[in-house]
This record gives C-alpha cells, structure tokens and sequence, in this order.
C-alpha cells in the first residue's frame, strides 16, 4: 500500500473553497478506507519521467487490468508541482471502461483538487465514492484545469497513453471522446474492496428526476439477505435540474414496516451538488449499524436551493416520498406518504458477518428512590466494560424511574453516554450518543424506560446518564450501593452537554441504569 490517511491532509492544501471545505468530512473517510483497501490495480511504482507542467482543459491517462470483482473507493497518482509556471493548478482523477483498446464510457469521478507551483512530489489520492466494477480492462485519467503548466504527473516504459482536450470546470466527459496516442504509462492507480458487500440499484437508471424539490425525502426499497455492519450509501446524482447555485442531499436509512418505509436506522451526513455537475455516483458517510436480513428504504431529503440535484430511476413502483423539513434531519419515523414509480439508483455498502447483543451497566434494580428529580440537570454512573477489539454498537439505554416524585404534569427526560477522552488537566468525559427524548407522566408506576438512540460506538469505560427537563419534581430514579454517582445543572433545551465538568457533584449511589448493545463479528 502506498498511502496513509495522512497523505489526504497533505493533499488538502487543495481545497480552499468553502465549498470544498464542506466536503472534507465525506473526502476524509473515504480516503481512510483507501488506506485500509485489500486490492489496487495500476501502476503503483514512480515514473522516471516527469511529463512538462500539465496544460489547462485536458486529459489523459493509462489503461489497467482489473482481475476480479471489486468495489472502487478511491484513484491515486504522483504528481508534483515542478511545472516551471507560479501559482497552482486543479486537478480531478476519473476511470473509463476500454473500448476496443481505447478509453470509452465513464465509470467513476473524483473530486476536485488542486496543488500549488513547488509542491514536491507525492501521491495524491482523491475519493471516487463506492462504485463496483467487474473484471476487465479500464483506463485511469488525469484532468486537468487552469491555470496551466504547473502540476507534473510522471511516467516511463512501454507506449500505454491516450489524452484528448476536454474542458474541465463542467467535469470529466461522459464519453472519453477521439484523442491521440502517446508515451510512457502514467504513474497512476486505483484502490479497492473486495469485501464490500452491496444491497440496492447498483446500476444507472434511465429516466432523471426533475431537480429535487427541496424540504422533501424520496425513497426506494432496497434488500439485504445477509447480517452485516453498514458502512455507507453510494447515489447517482448531477446538477443538472435547471437552477442555479448548490444542493444539499441527505441520505437516510429506514426499516421496513407492512411494505412502506418505517423507523429510521440512521441518519446519515450530507453531501453538496453544485449546478452543472455532471452524473456520477457520489459515495456518502455514515455511522456503523448492524443490518439483519430483510427489507430497508433508502430516503434522499434535499435542502438549500431547490432544483439544482437530478438523481435516476426507472420501472414501476418502489418510490414514496414526502415533505420532510431540514432543519431538525432527516423524520423518525418516515411519515405518510405518497406512493410513486421508479426505483431509484441507489445503494448501501456493509461488510458481512455476524452479531450478538450484549449488556453494558447496572439491569438490578436498586431499593432507594431519589426525590422528584431536580429539572435541567444530568446525572449518572460509570461504568466498565472490557474491550474486545470488535465493533459493538449501542442501539437503546434503560432507566428504572418512576412517577412518584411527587409534582404533576409530565416531565422529560432523555439518557446520554459520555467517554474519557484526553484533557488538559487529564482525562475529560466526553459526549458520545444521545437518545430520544422520552415523557413521563406523574404517577407512572416503577419500571424500566427504554431510551432509543441512534447506534454508537461503545468504549471500555462510560457514563450512563440521565438528563431531566424543564418540568421538576415528577420522576425519580433509582441507586444504591457502592458511590459512583456524578452531576451537575445541565438546561434541557441545549441537549446533553458535551463534557460532564469536572467540579460535578459527587453522590453515594449507583444508579440503575444500562445501554444495550450489538457486537459485530465480520466474517
């Protein structure tokens, strides 16, 4: 392998724009999993030869053999700027199908980069999304923009080059288009999965929306036949729905109930198309879940100016959509809504395996109930468990709580996980997930409440804590035992806080609370 996750930060001098840096999230994560690839295929050595500063509005590039199935997640080349010309000069990777010993149709498109005049040489790996290819023959493209002359790529060996003038700020062309032969095979190469597993439309539909109507989510169905550990969503978007300026597309992941979309399973980042963008498929980030067999709903909700991002569908059936305000994400649950033809190409990505749940807290029930508890604070008790290497995911939290606390009315209440992370003045508990938040009525007799969350990351030692809303003195909770109690005045409308301080108050109770938990084992 010849890239870390650290040559992206090298590369990053690249984005100066706000927009590109907007997009740092989604380019990081991919860039991670292309050091973590199992496969590459291309030239992965340095040329001897560095080609003169690259000229404005043009491609080229060489042509690999791909040998088995794969999931594409990123493109490579060495490059440097020794060009001779000042200034800096943007760059994009693509990959096109051979045809018939030429480069053909486009498979996939990175982002946009650039380097400045000096940079020494290094490789630069830029994100392609998840895009699955089969075996055979492909050509990997250098496209180059303004200003010329400053940006090197370097080859040598036998003649493996075809290049052709195409302009740059509308994309990489659909088609490589005639063009000229020449010398040398480019210092140029793509990484790879094997291991990805896909559910959903992996295949480009023929029939492109209107631009996306925004404060809006539209879904298809997608199935899955296996456990696996989701990983991410790939969709085929452009810009090319008529207005003006930038989109922005969330992707959400819903549970199936009676054949129409259900609860969310996660709520995931968002990414930004810009007007005149051409077609591709753009790879989005998301948090790990364990998937089961069955059928999920894959929803796409736009936000910022309406009518700039296209995606592709065709067929019968298998769309719904709905109105879906931005501000507040992505609805849980999806909500009603209309029924529509077409399904949409999109899909998710997950590595299979295996998964069993597991328990992490206090599940006895404690004998001393507190008063009514005190309104805008957090509480709780820490806890460890022993680390094991593998992904567990906490998917719900529990509190045994009661009504009785002695006021009227309803109060709420939602529960909150916080890890150690390093500090200052030394370790620091530090937000992890949050639940939704749960009303409990005066009088509600004791038991266990259960606190959906969305699936996060466990670490070995946590706080499990509850966070009391602005209507005091109805719920209690329940500790006893060995002192590991900790809190502090925390105002219920600005969410959980993100550190618990460390001058919070310290108490003589364990309380009785737990989180459940998946634990993935991949195959």
């Amino acid at each position: 392998m010849k890239t870390q996750c650290a040559l992206f930060n090298r590369a990053m001098p690249l984005v100066a724009t706000a927009l590109g840096r907007a997009l740092l999230g989604v380019f990081l994560l991919v860039f991670c999993l292309q050091a973590r690839a199992n496969g590459e295929f291309g030239r992965t050595d340095r040329g001897v030869t560095p080609s003169g500063g690259m000229q404005a509005d043009y491609k080229r590039g060489s042509k690999f053999t791909l040998s088995e199935n794969a999931t594409v997640v990123s493109i490579c080349a060495y490059l440097d700027g020794g060009g001779g010309h000042p200034g800096s000069q943007e760059f994009r990777f693509a990959m096109y199908r051979d045809d018939h010993g030429i480069p053909g149709a486009e498979v996939a498109e990175t982002e946009p980069s650039y380097t400045r005049a000096g940079y020494p040489g290094d490789w630069f790996c830029l994100g392609t999304g998840f895009v699955p290819v089969v075996p055979g023959t492909y050509w990997l493209v250098i496209h180059s923009g303004g200003s010329a002359g400053v940006v090197r790529y370097f080859h040598d060996g036998p003649p493996n080059w075809f290049g052709n003038v195409d302009r740059y700020d509308d994309g990489a062309s659909d088609s490589f288009g005639s063009g000229g032969a020449g010398a040398g095979t480019i210092s140029i190469y793509a990484a790879y999965f094997t291991d990805f597993h896909q559910a959903g439309r992996r295949t480009v539909g023929t029939v492109p929306s209107s631009g996306m109507t925004t404060e809006f989510k539209r879904a298809s169905s997608l199935t899955v036949t296996e456990t696996g550990l989701f990983e991410g969503m790939t969709v085929y978007l452009d810009g090319l729905g008529g207005a003006t300026g930038t989109e922005l597309i969330r992707l959400g992941l819903y549970r199936n109930a009676n054949g129409l979309p259900g609860a969310l399973v996660m709520q995931c980042n968002s990414l930004i198309v810009r007007s005149g963008e051409p077609g591709r498929w753009r790879f989005l980030d998301c948090p790990h879940a364990v998937l089961t067999p069955g059928k999920y709903w894959l929803a796409l909700q736009a936000w910022g100016t309406s009518g700039v991002a296209r995606y592709v569908l065709d067929g019968t059936g298998n769309w719904y959509g709905n109105a879906d305000p931005s501000a507040d994400g992505i609805s849980d649950p999806f909500g009603p809504a209309t029924a529509g033809n077409g399904t949409i190409s999109a899909f998710v990505h997950y590595t299979p395996g295996t998964a069993t749940t597991g328990r992490f807290g206090r599940s006895s029930i404690a004998t001393k109930p507190s008063k009514g508890l005190t309104a805008d604070y957090i509480r709780g008790s820490m806890f460890h468990i022993d680390a094991n290497g593998r992904s567990r995911l906490v998917n719900a939290m529990y509190a045994y709580l009661d009504g009785n606390g002695g006021a009227s009315g309803t109060q709420a209440l939602r529960m909150a996980l916080y890890y150690y992370s390093p500090g200052d003045a030394g370790p620091v508990p530090v937000r992890g997930g949050v639940s939704s938040v749960v009303n409990i009525p005066a009088g509600t007799p004791p038991g266990w409440v259960r606190f959906p969350m969305p699936p996060t990351p466990l670490d070995s030692d946590c706080w499990i804590t509850i966070q009391s809303g602005p209507t005091g003195g109805v719920v209690r909770d329940y500790g006893d035992g060995a002192p590991n109690w900790r809190g502090n005045a925390d105002a219920f409308s600005n969410g959980a806080a993100d550190t618990l301080p460390a001058d919070a108050a310290l108490g003589t109770v364990t309380l009785s609370v737990y989180a459940t938990y998946d634990e993935f084992y991949p195959q």
